[in-house]
This record gives C-alpha cells, structure tokens and sequence, in this order.
C-alpha cells in the first residue's frame, strides 16, 4: 500500500513540474505524512487494500476530530485522502472513491458577535415587576430573573437549563449537569446562587402545584418549562431591556466573552461552555459586539 502512496507523491511531483511551477517539498511531504497517517490507520483496523467503504474513511475523519482541535489541520489531511483516491480511481488501484462524498470541515471565519457585560445585566434586570403586583407575576418575575442570571453567567444551552431538576442544585453554588455517566459540575456565581435561592425558597412553591414535580424551572401551571416557553420570556425580557436580535447563540457568545475579559482562564471556560476543543472557546477571546442589539 505504501508503493501506492510513493507513486502518487511521484506523480504530484511530475505534475507540478509539467506546469513549471516548482514543487514543493513542504506540500510533497505534508501529503506523504498524511498519508502514511491514513495508511496506520487503516492497518490498524486491520485492512490491507485501499479498498474500504464510504463509512469507513467516515470513521477516520471522527478519529481525527478526536486527535486534532484546528479544523484547517483536519481539513488538510482529510483532503489528501480525497486526492490519493482520485489518483487511485483514475489509475484503477481501486473500483470506487469512498471519499468522494467527504465533506472537509470548515474553519471558523468570523469573530462571534457578543452583548456587553452592561446589555447583559440590563437583560438580567429586566426581570422585575412592580411591588404590588399579584403574587403569581412576582413569583414568575423572580423565576425569571434566577434563569437569566443562570443563563448569562454560565453560557448554559436553553436545553440544559430547563432540563435542570431541583436536585440537581447544591446550594450555593453548584450545579450538576447531564445523566449520570457523563456528568459535568458547574460552579455559579454569588449573585447567580443568591438569585436561585430567593427563587427556590420563596416563589417555586407559589408556582408548584404537585410536590412531585422535579424541575427547578416550572411555568404557570406548574409544571416544567419548556424550550419554547423559556425563549418566549427571554424574548420579552430583550424588548423591555432594549435589546434587539436576541438569541441562544448570541447570549452563549456573550457568556464566553465576558467571561474571557473577566480574567477567567481559557480552559475553565471551554470546561464550563462544553466545548470540545479549547480552539471553540478561544475564537472569543476576538469576541465584537454585536451590531443588531441597542
């Protein structure tokens, strides 16, 4: 399988000669590594032919994915594969392309567009309603405010927050995330812990109607608040906060931000945000606000 390899690199090689360009040795020998990395690969899974399925190259791209952070790193190698087949095709070595579907993953382009700290806490502050207003709204307003305070201090996804169960809160300030074999701790701010408690203790039970009920975040009736119940009060919280095109990835790129300018080490907040690769977590460091909000 390696004489393939060589007589690929050889004929690049001539290719790039016949069009006077030059050749690269840089280029020859990032696609010869390449490619001796696929071919380890596919040794190792125990092939002994460049003839394997379309699942199969599918699977060595999610090996890289595993291996490598930087999408132009995969991309590169993912690309060799994609032109030894086509060399392997034309010369019939193989019958079929398996790559020839792949699709090469692509690099983050632009710069995540964020809320300042000031439209964030003015989103957060929007939550109020006025002191003599019926028990039931002072109850939702303070559920909304612990949620938005949750939300914005922790880039949480909105799944994540309404699938929060009481239990899940360890006062004062963690928070348990996912099922059990893959659980993730989240450490809460003060503020945010004071938020959950005040709701916890003095306006859940107005809004639970059946002791039973597990989720932390209840809607009117009592029972948990969905998705879509959930973006519907954060939307007009937005409106009275002045706030224009809010939405779940503007405030998860608001989190990380603000969270990187606070001081907050890089990987504490890829651990806190989820992300796999810190390279995520670190296209906000270059985070700009955001031009659709006021």
């Amino acid at each position: 399988m390696r004489g393939e390899i060589d007589a690929f690199v050889q004929e690049l090689e001539e290719q790039q000669a016949s069009r006077e360009r030059g050749v690269s040795r840089n280029t020859l020998m990032a696609y010869r590594s390449d490619l001796e990395q696929f071919l380890q690969y596919l040794e190792r899974a125990g092939f002994d032919s460049w003839s394997v399925s379309a699942l199969d190259v599918i699977n060595y791209k999610r090996d890289l994915e595993q291996r490598y952070s930087k999408a132009t790193t995969r991309a590169r190698k993912l690309a060799a594969v994609k032109a030894l087949y086509r060399y392997l095709v034309t010369t019939g070595k193989v019958a079929h392309d398996p790559a020839r579907n792949l699709e090469l993953p692509t690099p983050i382009k632009h710069v995540p567009e964020t809320l300042s700290r000031d439209q964030l806490q003015r989103l957060i502050d929007s939550a109020q309603v006025a002191a003599d207003a019926p028990a039931v709204e002072q109850a939702k307003a303070s559920r909304d405010h612990a949620m938005l305070s949750l939300l914005c201090s922790t880039g949480l996804l909105a799944s994540e927050l309404v699938a929060i169960d009481l239990a899940d809160f360890t006062p004062p300030a963690t928070l348990g995330l996912g099922a059990r074999t893959r659980r993730r701790l989240v450490a809460i701010d003060g503020p945010t812990g004071a938020a959950l408690l005040a709701y916890i203790d003095q306006a859940r039970p107005s809004l639970v109607h059946d002791s039973d009920v597990p989720a932390l975040f209840v809607n009117h009736r009592g029972g948990r608040l969905t998705r879509q119940g959930f973006w519907l009060i954060i939307k007009v919280c937005a409106t009275r906060a002045g706030i224009d095109g809010i939405s779940p990835r503007l405030l998860r790129h608001s989190c990380a931000a603000s969270q990187l300018t606070s001081g907050t080490e890089l990987k504490k907040v890829q651990e806190l945000l989820g992300h796999a690769h810190v390279s995520t977590t670190q296209a906000y460091v270059r985070a700009r606000p955001a031009e659709a909000v006021s």
